[in-house]
Formats: C-alpha cells, sequence, structure tokens
C-alpha cells in the first residue's frame, strides 16, 4: 500500500528474487490495483483497480507492460482464473461473473456472463473472495461468522498504582 497526496491506494508490487533486488510498482504510472491473480500460463495479471473509473477487473501482460484489457464491465472485484485459464471470474455484489478469454500469446476476452447470484456471498467488497474449483462449476467461499457486539466497561481508577502496591501478595 502507498500513500499519494494524502489517500490510500494499493499498489501491486514486483521483486526480482535472484539477484536480490527492490520492490518496484507493477504500473509504469501513479495507478493503483489491488488483488492480482496470476493467469494458470503465468503471462497475464488480472487485477481490480479504479484506473477507468470505478472498481473495474483489467488484465495486463505480466512480462511486456503496455496494453490493459478491461473485463468488466459494471464493476467487479477478486479476480479468479479457472484452472486451464478459459475463463476469468470476478465478483459484483452478491454475484459471480464469467468472462471467457483467450490468454495465450495475445489476450482477447468476451461478454461478461452472470454465473451466479447467492445470498450467501455479502455485498461488502472486501470480503467472500471466492476460490474456482478444477473444472470451473463451483466455488469455494469462507464466510466469517458476524461479530458479536459485547459491551465493554470502561474503569476509571485514579491512584491505581497506589492501589495494586497496597495489595497483600497471594500465597505460593
Amino acid at each position: 500500500m502507498r500513500t499519494l497526496f494524502g489517500t490510500v491506494q494499493w499498489d501491486i508490487m514486483t521483486l526480482q528474487l535472484e539477484p536480490r533486488g527492490n520492490p518496484n510498482s507493477f504500473f509504469d504510472s501513479l495507478l493503483s490495483g489491488a488483488y492480482p491473480s496470476f493467469s494458470p500460463n503465468g503471462r497475464w495479471v488480472a487485477y481490480e483497480s479504479p484506473e477507468t473509473g470505478g472498481r473495474q477487473i483489467h488484465v495486463r501482460s505480466y512480462s511486456e507492460p503496455g496494453r490493459r484489457v478491461t473485463v468488466s464491465t459494471n464493476g467487479g472485484w477478486g479476480p479468479r482464473w479457472s484452472r486451464d485459464g478459459r475463463e476469468l471470474f470476478y465478483r459484483r455484489g452478491q454475484e459471480i461473473w464469467g468472462v471467457p478469454v483467450s490468454a495465450e500469446t495475445a489476450f482477447e476476452s468476451g461478454a461478461p456472463r452472470l454465473v451466479v447470484k447467492s445470498k450467501l456471498l455479502s455485498d461488502q467488497v472486501w470480503t467472500d473472495f471466492p476460490e474456482v474449483s478444477a473444472d470451473g462449476q463451483r466455488f469455494l467461499v469462507v464466510r466469517r461468522p458476524p461479530r458479536e457486539r459485547t459491551e465493554r466497561l470502561l474503569a476509571y481508577l485514579p491512584n491505581w498504582s497506589e492501589e495494586v502496591t497496597t495489595m497483600p501478595r497471594a500465597p505460593r
């Protein structure tokens, strides 16, 4: 994550391991992105970014910077590739959308289609990122139980340190 002009923006970083290098932004400008997902062949990176306005799913080449393809049409987050690399899935509200793709030497995408709508998926952007089964027909979503609200007691104890020092010690 990086801070830019007082606002927080997410960034996707790369790091060369051999020889050890410094982290570099995946983007060649002040764009931001989050939640990258590599295609099965390792050539393409799908990510979410507000670079074209609202949060959308984009795909770029990992090794050759340049052309960006926007695959979502009305917003999306949490991109996931099918295991065979022929479809890219993403979340939008309580829906999972799929986009047919060709990602061998050049990247091409078709029109997004609604795959499933479920009340089990939260409307929250930062939760419920589904994982795609090997056959691309099922999704696994881990749901966290809702947080229970608990009452908390705040006690103000003036001179508390004196109270502690005058307390009798417990027998050993």
